[in-house]
């Protein structure tokens, strides 16, 4: 049997390395399966019935340093980018990283008798970027500054009143100076070069004065006084163009009082340009403006400018249709994004895209034409198991992140958030986890971490309601501070109880047996974060780097150990 690609340890200098062995094996069930060293640091020999892993059979060149066991229902686990480093010469003091363990997973850490051990959670999880909303971040925009713009459908953000739309500093705490105060949710953010920001929405009041579903706020959250369109119905999409007009889109028919179908454009200062009026059969749902001025538009429309177009349209800068670019959807377009090199991402609810299959994302050739060569896998589970792709952003190293409604990419577990390579094929080194509910919007920072909004209430398996913010490879963000100290002492014992309760991290410690070289085995359970050791350690653990040991994770879910090839005894049945 062929296993799917796991994660493995990396290399001394902690790279991640893939192997992909194909080995007969048994149902390991709820026992623990990993390895030991011995005190020069080679491969020790099975302490008990359980585990040592045979070595990976093809010999990739992905070292191992440090010892890897996995306690508990081994079918519950999942390929896991855990990471331990240990690199210090013997009798130096080394420390051992394990990253981002997932929610509900072990590790296993073998150390030597008398080893002194500190556990530094990386951040509480609560003192992390966690704004906390009560409800729905459907847009996010990023401020020069570092400060970010929320907008939806909550009415608290940092455990205080925001009604809609808030601030928040680079930290994720609350800006106490930016209120503006919508009464109704609001849908899009467009920040302008003067810090100005303009709002869409279903809003009818900002600030207690009226503004029909479209506003402007100063860069202190104050009212724009002037800025005072007004929309008939909800405004979706709103998008700044470089000379400072506005584009809207949504479900209104009328704007400023001039009658304009679903789309319309503003002059900075607010009133209607009246020489761009395609008009859109129903509701547009995305706006971009390309390059050289051309905007796309995206939504659930069968026309633009009384001509057939499903879904996606583009337009010219002066708002005419442009009649060589006509590609058809089945379903709508949601999100919409432009690659440097000129190509069109499109994320929604369809499933077929100029006829070929494609389930919530897409990309097309600047003439229109589908991309054939672009066509990751995403599937839904549940009941209507309809994906839906929501937000898309592309990094500039040409990957593109996606967020939505989802359960698998390419065959691989990804909740609601996922990352592609630049062929579309799925970047297996990026998993921000558990995230139980869809993502409706993305951003991403100057430093490559990214901004998540959306319905759900754990992000990356960590507590984030409904807006949180990941590491460049998909981890939930953490900063250091000890949380615990112990000697752990020949002798078994036990420690628990040493994280805190509510939203910060609870972990515990069960030892579970010493292997013949004498080295204890304790079991580290983690609900998330990230957790380092630091201490003396009696010699260098560094693996062989010429081998990598793992357990097999066969294409049924189950981890599975060629117990014969270890040479550990198993009875009749094949149990061990």
């Amino acid at each position: 049997m062929s296993a799917k690609y796991w994660m493995v340890w990396g290399s001394r200098t902690s790279d991640v390395g893939r192997v992909r062995p194909t080995y007969a094996g048994h149902s390991a069930g709820t026992a623990p399966v990993g390895r030991g060293y011995t005190p020069d640091g080679d491969l020790g020999p099975s302490p008990s019935p359980s585990q040592t892993p045979r070595q990976n059979p093809r010999d990739e060149p992905v070292s191992s340093p440090f010892a890897r066991i996995r306690q508990g229902p081994i079918q519950a686990l999942q390929p896991e980018r855990l990471r331990v480093i240990a690199s210090a010469k013997p009798g130096q003091r080394s420390m051992h990283t394990v990253n981002r363990v997932q929610a509900g997973r072990s590790a296993v850490l073998a150390l030597v008798p008398f080893a002194v051990v500190t556990l530094a959670l990386a951040q509480d999880v609560g003192d992390g970027f966690d704004p906390g909303a009560n409800r729905t971040v459907e847009a996010l925009a990023l401020q020069p500054d570092g400060k970010v713009l929320l907008g939806g459908e909550f009415t608290e953000l940092g455990g205080m009143e925001r009604h809609h739309v808030g601030r928040v500093q680079s930290d994720g705490s609350l800006d106490l100076g930016f209120n503006p105060r919508a009464n109704g949710r609001v849908s899009a953010l467009s920040l302008q070069p003067d810090g100005s920001v303009v709002l869409g929405g279903s809003f009818t009041q900002v600030g207690g004065v009226a503004r029909q579903r479209i506003a402007r706020v100063h860069p202190d959250g104050s009212l724009d006084a002037a800025f005072n369109p007004g929309a008939n119905n909800a405004v979706n999409a709103v998008k700044l163009q470089v000379d400072g007009k506005v584009l809207l889109g949504g479900r209104f028919s009328q704007v400023d009082g001039q009658p304009r179908m679903n789309i319309a454009r503003l002059h900075p200062d607010g009133t209607v340009d009246s020489g761009f009026n395609p008009g859109a059969s129903s509701d547009v749902m995305s706006l971009v403006v390309q390059a050289d001025g051309k905007v796309l538009v995206g939504g659930l429309f069968s026309q633009v400018a009384g001509q057939p177009r499903q879904g996606i349209a583009r337009l010219l800068p002066d708002g005419s249709l442009d009649a060589d670019f006509a590609p058809a959807t089945n379903g709508a377009i949601v999100a919409l994004a432009v690659q440097a090199d000129g190509k069109i991402l499109l994320g929604g609810t369809f499933n077929a895209v100029e006829g070929q299959q494609r389930r919530g994302i897409a990309r097309l050739h600047p003439d229109g034409s589908l991309d054939l060569d672009f066509a990751p896998s995403f599937i839904n589970t549940g009941t209507f198991a309809l994906v839906s792709v929501s937000a898309l952003v592309v990094q500039p190293d040409g990957k593109v992140l996606v967020g939505g409604s989802f359960a698998e990419v390419d065959g691989e577990t990804r909740l609601n958030t996922a990352r592609l390579l630049p062929d579309g094929s799925l970047d297996t080194v990026f998993d921000a986890g558990m995230t139980d509910a869809a993502v409706v919007a993305l951003a991403r920072q100057g430093d490559g971490k990214i901004l998540v909004g959306g319905r759900f209430s754990l992000l990356g398996g960590q507590r984030r309601l409904c807006v949180g913010r990941l590491q460049p490879d998909g981890g939930v963000e953490f900063d250091p501070g000890p949380i615990f100290a112990d000697r752990f002492e020949e002798q078994p014992r036990c420690a628990s109880g040493f994280g805190a309760s509510d939203r910060r991290l609870k972990t515990g410690v069960v030892p579970l047996y010493k292997t013949p070289a004498g080295i204890q085995l304790y079991s580290f359970r983690y609900l998330g974060g990230q957790t380092t050791f630091t201490g003396p350690m009696a010699q260098d653990l560094l693996a062989d780097p010429r081998h990598a040991h793992a357990v097999h994770r066969g294409s049924d879910g189950y981890y599975r150990v060629d117990y014969e090839a270890l040479g550990l005894p198993v009875d009749a049945s094949g149990s061990p």
